[in-house]
C-alpha cells in the first residue's frame, strides 16, 4: 500500500471520528496513542443477543452478498483479507479448530469479514476469558473496509453472523465493542442487542498485567481472569 494511500485512509479515518465524537473525541484519541508505551486505558462494552426470538431485517446501501469463507475463498481472496488483518494460513487453523468466518462481498470485491467462535475466547485488551455457557456464542474481529464504511454494511455482516449462530443451535451471542467506536456502539440496539456490562483495564508502564473494573464472573458474560483459567496458547 502507498503512502498516498495510507494518507487517504487516516484522513478518512479521522474524518469519521470527528462525526461521530467530535473534535474533543479525536483529541483524546491522539493522547492516548501518544502515551500508550506508558499508559493504557480501555474500556470494552458488551452486548448480548437473545437469538431465540427474530432477528431484525436490515439491508446495506450497496448490493451485499453474505456467506461462510470456505477453504477456496481463503485462496481467492488472500491478498484482500490481509487488509482485514487476516492471515489466510491463520484463518485455517482457527477454521480447523471450529471457528468461522464470515464475509460480505459487494459487486466482487470483499468489504466486511467477522469471527465468530463457540469456544470461550481471551480478550487481550482487558486480559480476561470470556467464560461461553451453553447455548452461547460470540463474534469477535469484525471489520468494515475503511473505504466502505457509513454504507450499513457492517449491521448487515454482523445479523448474518447471528442466523449463522442460531442455525448451529446457539440461543445467545455475546459480543464486545470499544467504548470508542461510536458508530459501532450506536447500531447495538439497532441489531437487536442489549448491553450488559462494561469493563474498564487500566495499565501503567511496569505493571505486569492491567487492573481491572467490572470483570465479573457474575452476570452476562462471565469474566475469568486467566489465573483462574488456563490462558490459550499464542
Amino acid at each position: 500500500m502507498s503512502t498516498a494511500t495510507t494518507g487517504k485512509g487516516v484522513l478518512a479515518r479521522a474524518r469519521e471520528i470527528v462525526h461521530w465524537e467530535g473534535a474533543l473525541g479525536l483529541l483524546r484519541r491522539g493522547l492516548r496513542r501518544a502515551l500508550h508505551p506508558v499508559l493504557r486505558v480501555h474500556r470494552l462494552l458488551f452486548f448480548e443477543m437473545d437469538l431465540t426470538q427474530p432477528i431484525p431485517k436490515l439491508e446495506a446501501r450497496v448490493p451485499l452478498e453474505t456467506r461462510v469463507a470456505s477453504e477456496e475463498d481463503l485462496d481467492a481472496f488472500e491478498e484482500a483479507l490481509r487488509e482485514f488483518e487476516v492471515d489466510a494460513a491463520g484463518a485455517r487453523q482457527r477454521l480447523a479448530s471450529g471457528d468461522l468466518l464470515t464475509l460480505a462481498i459487494s459487486r466482487g470485491t470483499l468489504v466486511n469479514v467477522g469471527w465468530i467462535t463457540f469456544s470461550s475466547p481471551y480478550i487481550d485488551e482487558i486480559d480476561a476469558i470470556l467464560d461461553l455457557r451453553p447455548g452461547e456464542s460470540c463474534g469477535y474481529q469484525a471489520m468494515t473496509h475503511p473505504s466502505w464504511r457509513g454504507l450499513g454494511t457492517q449491521p448487515v455482516a454482523a445479523l448474518f453472523r447471528n442466523e449463522c449462530q442460531r442455525a448451529r443451535g446457539c440461543t445467545r451471542h455475546i459480543s464486545w465493542v470499544v467504548a470508542d467506536n461510536a458508530a459501532n456502539v450506536h447500531t447495538q440496539s439497532v441489531r437487536g442487542r442489549r448491553r450488559t456490562k462494561a469493563v474498564w483495564a487500566f495499565w501503567v508502564l511496569g505493571m505486569r498485567r492491567p487492573f481491572l473494573v467490572g470483570a465479573t464472573r457474575e452476570g452476562s458474560p462471565s469474566l475469568i481472569r486467566p489465573k483462574e483459567f488456563p490462558r490459550p496458547s499464542a
